[in-house]
């Protein structure tokens, strides 16, 4: 049962999980709650499986996780994978990484404006 609501990131929105030994990627957060993530990848994950990472990106501080996946998943449409982790005590950092992240994502979709009720520039004249 979902504890925390979760944190979705639009396609643009790249931040990397790689492995913390060799730098190799994982793949990319698909999203993030307080207590878990998902990773979007090219390769599948285990269920069960305890993995480290690392998450980081442009404009954000590089944090170290300890994870247990949850579920994988199989996207035949979109030729990926994603799976689900629980973090294993998250460090005091990763909070306030998801507290930036709902910032970031609060200010994008103030931005956008609604046209939805705007009659189309060539009928509007």
């Amino acid at each position: 049962m979902r504890h925390h609501s979760r944190q979705q990131f639009p396609s643009h929105v790249q931040i990397k999980v790689s492995n913390p030994r060799n730098g190799a990627l994982i793949g990319y957060l698909g999203d993030v709650s307080e207590s878990g993530i998902k990773i979007i990848s090219d390769l599948p994950f285990v269920r069960d499986e305890r993995m480290r990472m690392k998450i980081h990106s442009d404009g954000i501080a590089q944090l170290a996780l300890d994870a247990i996946c949850r579920w994988s998943d199989n996207d035949d449409e979109q030729e990926h994978f994603a799976g689900g982790f629980y973090l294993v005590k998250p460090p005091a950092g990763f909070t306030e990484l998801v507290k930036k992240l709902r910032g970031q994502r609060s200010q994008s979709e103030n931005a956008v404006v609604d046209t939805a009720d705007s009659p189309p520039a060539s009928l509007s004249a």
